[in-house]
């Protein structure tokens, strides 16, 4: 299965591959949801602080952080619903 989202922290560049909602993970529904999304060095930046708290987060529940997990993670990488 491919990644869903790919972080390019080194070209500040996310790609969007996959998507994943109430129903489950899948393809997006159109060619253009595929994309590739160049953000500034403060999104970037952002993103790192996060996916270190996700690794904190991960390990005080007992659970090792793989860079295979979706972005947005709840403690136990549960889906996050729309109202979180």
């Amino acid at each position: 299965m491919r990644k869903g989202v790919i972080l390019d922290f080194k070209n500040n560049i996310i790609t969007i591959e996959r998507t994943r909602d109430d129903i489950g993970t899948r393809t997006p529904k159109t060619k253009n949801s595929y994309r590739r999304i160049l953000v500034d060095d403060l999104v970037i930046d952002q993103l790192k602080k996060y996916q270190v708290w996700c690794k904190q987060i991960l390990l005080k529940h007992g659970k090792q952080f793989d860079i295979q997990l979706f972005v947005f993670i709840n403690k136990f990488n549960n889906l996050l619903h729309g109202h979180s």
